[in-house]
């Protein structure tokens, strides 16, 4: 993943005239929020070829804060599919967030309550209870690939194909076409030629290419569903039993809405992040679009603070 190239848009400012019912930590519900900094920045990466990650402050504990993605949006049109690319955004799945509605940062109040912002192409939860269990993979274009796992180890993956083991080995740091079971080497971070990715031993999801994959674990598949006018159903949304429909974004793709030119418009809304260790930042989104040519889309510029 390339290294994104951050432009700090207004100098660094504090903010003043707020008060609070204590430090950091001790707020209530509905207090306004103060801020130690507030920087605005544009995020020079067109989100559209390659995910970007941010971090609010340089952090050794954790490798980045935000990830800013496009994800597949096909609506049936005719006797095709039309495909296109939507904007999400996704808090590291190890922190909280919370959504306040606020026309900007300075007026954010302290939420009532705060969710973990689950990211839905990890495995990890069920990887190693894979073993004798059958999973049905969701291919692009609702294809269903079913293999049955003997054996999950470091070294090797066992499955059963018609009775007889099929051995993978050497599978760190590799891409795997589940459908012709061969590694396979990507074009980018959006191709459809593979289908896992192993980042070191831990196996994530191609979720970015076609419709992507969804993974489940259960007697039989199910189908794809499209809503009355076509589009296809979001895998968080659709009711079916595949892996996918555990994705529970705070975010995700409700950041924005549409105007009459049908260009994309941040909501007036503010996101509140809390760390493990209790660190808060919030931040908000000015704009989807390059701020030197405002008719290319795929470049955000955010709003963010840290809380006192």
């Amino acid at each position: 993943m390339r290294r994104i190239t951050l432009t700090v848009i207004a100098a660094v400012f504090t903010l003043t005239g707020c008060s609070s019912s204590g430090g950091k930590g001790n707020y209530n519900p509905g207090d306004p929020l103060r801020f130690e900094f507030v920087r605005d920045t544009f995020l020079n990466q067109d989100v559209k070829k390659d995910a970007v990650r941010f971090s609010f402050e340089e952090d050794s504990l954790y490798g980045y804060d935000i990830e800013f993605v496009t994800l597949p949006l096909v609506v049936k049109s005719g006797q095709g599919y039309i495909f296109a690319r939507e904007p999400f955004v996704l808090v590291n799945p190890l922190y909280q967030v919370a959504v306040v509605d606020a026309g900007r940062l300075e007026d954010a109040r302290y939420p009532e309550s705060f969710t973990r912002d689950s990211q839905f192409f990890y495995l990890e939860s069920i990887w190693d209870s894979l073993p004798g269990k059958r999973v049905f993979f969701r291919m692009p274009h609702g294809e269903i690939i079913s293999l049955k796992f003997q054996r999950v180890s470091p070294d090797a993956i066992i499955l059963d194909l018609g009775g007889e083991p099929f051995v993978i080995m050497g599978y760190e740091d590799k891409f795997l076409n589940l459908k012709d079971l061969i590694y396979t080497e990507p074009s980018s971070l959006y191709d459809t030629t593979y289908h896992i990715h192993f980042i070191g031993t831990l196996p994530a999801l191609n979720i970015y290419a076609g419709w992507g994959v969804a993974v489940s674990i259960g007697d039989s598949g199910d189908v794809i569903k499209v809503d009355r006018d076509g589009a296809v159903v979001h895998e968080n949304e659709d009711g079916d039993d595949f892996y996918t429909d555990r994705f529970i974004s705070a975010i995700g793709n409700r950041w924005y809405h549409l105007d009459e030119n049908h260009r994309l418009v941040p909501d007036e809304k503010v996101y509140i992040v809390k760390k493990p260790d209790g660190r808060l930042y919030a931040f908000e989104i000015l704009s989807y679009y390059h701020p030197q040519d405002t008719l290319k889309s795929g470049y955000f510029t955010i709003r963010y603070g840290k809380v006192k």
